[in-house]
């Protein structure tokens, strides 16, 4: 049964559940369980350890991947560090990552500031096989950058608006 609540939160603008309807024929199904650290090195292009706070000197940009709301992302390579487990020695590649680039000034002129400090926030305390694990944070004077997981094959969004009828196959989502 549909309760008063649940109605007035499916009218309100951005909520997911449109209609009375679609609430009573979806199907409860569980998450699948967080990934284990060999699928992730399967999934990821690499597997480091948590690098923890770096130098943005340390972070090499190959290329643009694409950008959002508050940042931009790029791929990128993050020097190794000998003896943190997480490189290949001084000054070696230790790793490729996505580098979500974001312009402090930018964010605080735009009162962004929250929207980042709880993206961080999420990544730092959520191990979710559909969220990418976060290595660390590159800091600058004026620049700020998550390290997180690169996943090689483009945009979800992308690829779901070439869909046909921009969704889907139950088939392709399981």
């Amino acid at each position: 049964m549909i309760s008063a609540q649940d109605r007035q939160e499916s009218q309100l603008p951005g909520c997911a559940v449109r209609q009375e309807s679609a609430v009573r024929r979806a199907r409860v199904r569980r998450p699948p369980p967080p990934r284990s650290a060999e699928v992730r090195q399967e999934s990821a292009v690499a597997a480091p350890q948590r690098f923890g706070t770096v130098a943005l000197s340390d972070v090499r940009f190959v290329r643009r991947l694409g950008s959002g709301d508050i940042g931009s992302v790029y791929l990128a390579e993050v020097k190794g560090k000998g003896g943190d487990g997480g490189g290949s020695g001084s000054g070696g590649v230790a790793a490729l990552v996505a580098a979500k680039v974001m312009d402090r000034k930018e964010l605080a002129g735009r009162n962004k500031e929250g929207c980042a400090r709880t993206e961080r926030e999420i990544l730092e305390a959520v191990d979710h096989p559909f969220l990418p694990r976060l290595y660390g944070v590159a800091e600058g004077d004026r620049w700020s950058c998550l390290l997180t997981e690169f996943y090689p094959g483009g945009d979800l969004h992308v690829l779901r608006q070439r869909q046909p009828h921009r969704r889907f196959s139950e088939a392709a989502v399981r």
